[in-house]
């Protein structure tokens, strides 16, 4: 049983594949500006802004810091 793509699925995976990171491209690229106008004006930001702020941070952070310390520790008990 041959499960290797031919020539078109592969060619449509690539397609797909470049596309989609263009768009990671872009997204990243639009939510640095924008996460740079929001430092920019922290100055002028309430208190509760800032909170919002500091909590969507830990919320993007903290599952991957997790998750890279549930790896390293288990990579070390083997």
């Amino acid at each position: 049983m041959n499960m290797r793509p031919d020539r078109k699925q592969r060619a449509i995976g690539l397609l797909v594949a470049a596309v989609m990171a263009v768009l990671l491209i872009w997204l990243i690229s639009s939510g640095a500006r924008q996460a740079l106008d929001w430092l920019v004006g922290l100055p002028n930001k309430s208190q509760v802004e800032v909170r919002i702020g500091v909590g969507v941070l830990l919320a993007l952070v903290l599952p991957l810091v997790a998750y890279r310390l549930r790896r390293a520790r288990g990579q070390r008990k083997k």
